[in-house]
Order: structure tokens, then C-alpha cells, then sequence
């Protein structure tokens, strides 16, 4: 076997390994932290009015299909104290008409304090009928402007950054305000499980039952998502190291999210570059942080269903991936920077950032010579069994975890599209996976800073009849 050969399969090889180690410590973390909030303590806790305040964000940019469902769900939230603040991001559709019909929404005089950088507001609305939702229509600027404004308008000290295409349990607002309860003086952020809507009931801005999509792509992302949040997520959670908190779900403290500058709008992975912003801001200023991550708050989320709409998806991760690692490199082998800087960053720059790279070098040398007769069957046998069947292991792992501690999915079909969704993203859509990176790296070179649009269908089209 050549350098050329052995080289790859190594990196694979041990790439999955460290992600193995990865779903270990987050099955036993998951363990642990499941029985730490069982609904029990929640429902305890949920009275109580020392529990921190929390102000809703919802930015949104032409989700007229999806906006008032996911509003509605968010108004219904079992939490003691908390507002709902949509900003209406200069969509060119009906989001904002599809508010005012729905809420009876009313403009009011208000001018908001501005604390930090936004475009220009338009109007702000109240409802008539929910005291507690706000709605900002404003000039477009991006996502990152727009909670910047929803920061801007929100009045408690906890913000928590919802997208405007998902739905969070009732009791899920409760279980990541914990931490923030028990400790808000170093606590800083805390991230909730995004799972995966399609193909589930929803009605009246709930998930009344679970279920999955006949969709490929739709069942590909349930078992992408149930690796990534389940174990991985939880796995960096053990280690005292979480990196990333989701867009789609996650509280901050607002005074911390104000002192560091609140979204960048230089980005387009905003959420992953705040959180390692504010890491880094408590590093430098030596304050000690705690930053959490829980797997039993979810938010559910309409996910693509065109190989377009998740190829550009895909790619802006990527893209803000390599944005945020480069402007934040500093943190890099820093003696102040610990395990963050040590082990954590490493691991992203090597085997997140590199992998597109690597995996397609690998696929065209490997599989590209053993169609000439180059390379021979057993280093072909042995670069499938590193990449392809060690990924599908890890996925079935992750399910392995979610049904031993969660049972979200009980319906034995339902665990059948699961088991396929992972051998299918093995088998032709991880090849896809890795050009839609290799795009959001030229992107990142070019500098460019397009979203591409997603194309979603709705939350009332997602139920299981519909899809029959």
C-alpha cells in the first residue's frame, strides 16, 4: 500500500474513531442529563418565578407558509415570563400580512433602544390579542441583523434564538432555562436538540404525533440530526467543550450577547461564530463560564426536501465553518484557551474543516484508481470499511441511544426509514455532502456571502395524510 492510499484511510479511519469516542460520552451524558430533568423536576420548577425571564426571537425572512404555526407554538410555551419577537427581515411574500391577520396586529410608537448595529425599523406591532408578541417589520439586512434588532427591542435577560420554520415543546423553554436558574452568574449559553419535523402531525403550532417522511432526503437529515444532536453535541457537552449551539434553538444571556457585540453580520454561520465569540470574550477577560447543552428540550424543524434547497444549506455551513475558525484562530495551541483551544478547535480544523478536502482526494485517488487497475481490491475493501460502513455504524449507534434513553420514534416503521435514511446517506448523498462543503470552501475564498434560498413547504403540509 502507497503513502497516497494509506494516508486517507488513516485519516478516516481515526476521524470516526474520535467520533465514536464522541457518542460514548454523549450516550452517557444524555443518560445522565435525561434523569437529571425528568418532567417530574420540570413541572416543579415550571411555577416558579425565579425562573429568568426570556424573550423569544424569531427572525424571519419569507416563511409566510410556516410563521404563523410557529408563533403560535411559541405564544403557547409553558414558561412563567417570556415575550415573542418576530422581526419581519423585509420578506417580499405575505409573512408580514399572514401576522397581522392572524395576531390582529396594531403599529405603535416605539423606538428601540439601539444597543447594537441594525438596519433601519419600519413599524413595530402589538397584538391585540397576545400582550406579549411584539412583531418588527424592518429593511432587510440578514439574519444576524435582524436578532440584533429583536435584541434591541427584547426587555428580559434571557434571549432565546428560534428560527421562524420551528416549533419548540411546551416544556422544552423550561428545561434549558435551568442552568440560568441554578446558576446565572456564569452561565452563558444553552443549547436544546433540534429534531426533524417532516413527516410529522403538526396542528396548532404543536407536534401532536411524530413521525417520519417517505422523503429520502427527509429521512437521511432525521438520522444525520440524531447523530449530530444526540451524541455528538452531547458528546462535546461531557468534555466541557460545546462549540456550537444551534441557530434554530438556543439561549443566551443578553447582557453577555450585548458586551461582545451581539450577530455578526460578517458571517453566515452567526451562530457557531457567537458562540466561540463569547467563549472567547470570557477566556480574554478571565471570567469563568459555564456553556451547556441538553437532549431532552426540543425544537422541531422543517428541513429541505429538494437536493437545491439543501445544497445551499449545506454549503453556507461549511462556508461559515471556515469563516468562523479563520477569524477566531488565535484561539489556537493558547495556554489561557484549555481544552477549547487544545482539543476542540483541532478537532474542527482537522476533521470538519479538512474532511471535504480529504474525503474527495481519497475518492478519486482510491476508487478512481481501482477502475484502471491501479489500486487493488483489498486497499478499495479496506477505504469502505473506514468511510462508508464505520459511518453507517456510528449513525445506528446514535439510534441505538435514542431509543434506550428518548423513544421518540415507537412506530417500528418509522425506526425502519431511520435505518435506511443512514445507509442511504452513506451510498451517494455523503459523495453530494461533500461536494455541497467543497462549494461553501470556494464560497469562503471568494469571500461571498450569498444564503441561496431554501424552498420550504409549510407546517400544515407535513402531516402523515397529507403525505400518503
Amino acid at each position: 500500500m502507497t503513502w497516497f492510499e494509506l494516508v486517507p484511510i488513516l485519516y478516516l479511519f481515526i476521524s470516526n474513531s474520535l467520533y465514536l469516542a464522541l457518542l460514548v460520552s454523549g450516550f452517557f451524558n444524555s443518560r445522565r442529563t435525561y434523569a437529571e430533568h425528568q418532567l417530574e423536576l420540570v413541572e416543579t420548577l415550571g411555577p416558579l418565578r425565579g425562573l429568568p425571564a426570556v424573550s423569544i426571537l424569531v427572525p424571519a425572512y419569507n416563511e409566510e407558509k410556516s410563521i404563523v404555526e410557529s408563533v403560535r407554538s411559541m405564544l403557547r410555551i409553558r414558561y412563567p415570563e417570556h415575550e415573542v419577537i418576530v422581526v419581519n427581515d423585509g420578506s417580499t411574500d405575505r409573512t408580514l400580512g399572514e401576522l397581522i391577520e392572524a395576531f390582529q396586529l396594531f403599529s405603535c410608537l416605539m423606538s428601540p433602544p439601539r444597543e447594537l448595529p441594525c438596519s433601519a425599523i419600519k413599524t413595530v406591532y402589538r397584538s391585540s390579542q397576545f400582550d406579549n408578541l411584539v412583531v418588527v417589520d424592518k429593511q432587510n439586512g440578514g439574519k444576524s441583523d435582524a436578532l440584533n434588532a429583536a435584541i434591541n427591542v427584547s426587555q428580559y435577560p434571557l434571549v432565546c434564538c428560534v428560527d421562524a420554520d420551528s416549533i419548540i415543546e411546551s416544556d422544552g423553554l423550561i428545561s434549558v432555562a435551568m442552568p440560568f436558574f441554578e446558576d446565572m452568574a456564569h452561565t452563558c449559553a444553552v443549547g436544546g436538540v433540534v429534531r426533524v419535523a417532516n413527516g410529522s402531525c403538526v396542528e396548532e403550532g404543536r407536534v401532536k404525533q411524530t413521525g417520519i417522511s417517505w422523503n429520502w432526503l427527509a429521512m437521511i437529515q432525521v438520522a444525520e440530526y440524531l447523530r449530530s444532536f444526540l451524541a455528538g453535541r452531547m458528546g462535546w457537552d461531557f468534555f466541557g467543550c460545546n462549540l456550537i449551539i444551534s441557530g434554530a434553538f438556543g439561549l443566551f444571556r443578553r447582557d453577555v450577547v450585548v458586551s461582545v457585540g451581539g450577530y455578526s453580520t460578517k458571517t453566515v454561520g452567526e451562530d457557531f461564530e457567537l458562540l466561540l465569540r463569547i467563549r472567547r470574550y470570557c477566556l480574554e477577560s478571565e471570567k469563568p463560564y459555564r456553556v451547556r447543552f441538553f437532549s431532552n428540550p426540543v425544537c422541531w424543524t422543517e428541513t429541505p426536501k429538494d437536493l437545491i434547497s439543501l445544497g445551499n444549506q449545506r454549503a453556507r455551513w461549511a462556508q461559515g465553518l471556515a469563516e468562523t475558525l479563520w477569524t477566531h484562530k488565535r484561539l489556537l495551541f493558547r495556554r489561557s484557551s484549555g481544552f477549547l483551544g487544545w482539543v476542540g478547535l483541532p478537532y474542527l480544523w482537522v476533521f470538519e474543516l479538512l474532511s471535504a478536502p480529504v474525503e474527495f482526494v481519497a475518492t478519486v485517488i482510491i476508487l478512481g484508481g481501482a477502475i484502471v487497475g491501479s489500486v487493488n481490491s483489498n486497499v478499495v475493501c479496506l477505504f469502505l470499511s473506514s468511510w462508508l460502513l464505520y459511518g453507517w455504524g456510528l449513525t445506528l449507534f446514535a439510534l441505538l441511544i435514542e431509543e434506550t434513553t428518548f423513544s421518540r420514534y415507537q412506530e417500528p416503521l418509522d425506526l425502519a426509514k431511520i435505518i435506511l435514511g443512514s445507509f442511504l446517506e452513506q451510498v451517494g448523498f455523503r459523495q453530494l455532502h461533500t461536494l455541497w462543503r467543497l462549494r461553501g470552501l470556494y464560497r469562503f475564498f471568494r469571500k461571498e456571502k450569498s444564503w441561496g434560498e431554501i424552498q420550504r413547504a409549510g407546517f400544515h403540509s407535513l402531516s402523515p395524510e397529507l403525505l400518503r
